[in-house]
């Protein structure tokens, strides 16, 4: 089992001394398919973060899955926040807390909000978009003729 191997990319933009001597991971072959079927929110989500992604060189066809599933889960997010701010500003906060037979009880939207949101920065984390890994980030240039450009730049525009 173990740890998850860190993407190479991932670790040469902070500077790791781990990324030296590795082998660059392995590219999936080209040709980016259009992102899956999701809600506005999580399309919303998922044009913002590509580009991010793409922009450190830590995307590839392989974790277009992974990423719609991160765009979806702070969909979500933004989906109960909205809910849990209306619910406040109408005066109605304890709605959001019941009693129950064992004492007070956390609105099912609390719960769905913790979890999406766990969901998401876990995913976030794996693509290096944690503050740490933003904060140790250094810029490394990429050739225009990298094939994972080339990928990005067709799925970005299929997907407009």
């Amino acid at each position: 089992m173990g740890r998850n191997k860190i993407p190479k990319a991932t670790l040469d933009k902070t500077g790791s001394r781990w990324a030296k001597g590795r082998a660059d991971d392995p590219v999936p072959p080209p040709g980016l398919p259009p992102p899956p079927p999701m809600s506005e929110a999580a399309r919303a989500k998922w044009d913002y973060y590509l580009p991010v992604l793409d922009e450190m060189g830590v995307i590839t066809v392989a974790e277009l899955d992974l990423l719609a599933n991160m765009c979806r889960a702070f969909a979500v997010n933004d989906l109960c926040w909205k809910f849990i701010d209306d619910a406040v500003d109408m005066g109605e906060a304890k709605l959001l807390m019941s009693l129950g037979g064992s004492g007070m009880k956390e609105h099912p939207i609390l719960v769905t909000q913790r979890k999406s949101w766990e969901q998401g920065y876990h995913i976030a984390c794996k693509f290096g978009l944690n503050p740490s890994d933003r904060a140790n980030a250094k810029a490394i240039e990429r050739s225009p003729e990298d094939m994972a450009d080339r990928m990005i730049a067709e799925a970005l525009e299929r997907g407009k």
